[in-house]
């Protein structure tokens, strides 16, 4: 399908941004070229390192381009979990979200939280179309999580979307946070998701406790 064509389609379907370069991405099988080989965690610089520590009332989670929990703080840690707890190979955001039922129970409603993660993660499968491993995944998650399918199918595209998200965490109540998500520039394809406590709401309070 030439690129005229496909401007045609995506015009018509009022594609977003995101979603143009994904559809082709998927179109034309542009993608990175990256193969399904087994990959090292990537290493988190010192000033990233840094930037984690100072922010001290904002959880933030790095993750790889397959998802994979790379970098968090400690107010992450006192929120969510302790990932450090969590085998590096069991430590893919998705999958933890579908698996950890404190992570379920965490935010009101999971759905519309698991969703903005959904965007982002079918952002990358289309940015990196000829990665098997995504496909292998995906597979996976079907088979093992019913609840997968169905919410992979309505996901939307989204490199960076930007929502506010109320938890009930089991010790300081309801949190509101805005969650801001951060492309790192360098080699490795890193994202930091930035959790920001609403300024109306006492969240701040809460985690400075």
């Amino acid at each position: 399908m030439s690129p005229s064509v496909l401007d045609c389609i995506a015009t018509a379907l009022q594609l977003t941004i995101d979603e143009r370069k994904y559809l082709y991405a998927l179109a034309l099988e542009s993608g990175t070229g990256v193969t399904d080989k087994e990959e090292e965690p990537p290493e988190i610089s010192p000033p990233l390192k840094k930037i984690l520590e100072e922010l001290r009332y904002c959880p933030t989670i790095i993750t790889d381009r397959r998802t994979f929990i790379v970098g968090w703080n400690e107010a992450a840690a006192n929120v969510f979990l302790d990932f450090g707890q969590v085998p590096m190979e069991q430590r893919n955001l998705i999958r933890l979200l579908f698996t950890r039922k404190e992570l379920q129970r965490l935010a009101v409603n999971w759905e519309h939280f698991i969703r903005g993660y959904l965007a982002i993660f079918r952002a990358y499968y289309g940015q990196y179309v000829e990665d098997d491993w995504y496909d292998a995944f995906i597979e996976e998650m079907k088979a093992v999580h019913p609840d997968f399918e169905p919410l992979w199918q309505q996901s939307e595209v989204q490199s960076a979307p930007e929502v506010l998200i109320e938890f009930r965490h089991a010790k300081a109540g309801k949190m509101l946070f805005h969650l801001t998500s951060l492309q790192v520039q360098g080699s490795a394809d890193l994202r930091c998701s930035i959790y920001t406590p609403d300024p109306d709401s006492p969240t701040e309070g809460k985690l400075r406790k």
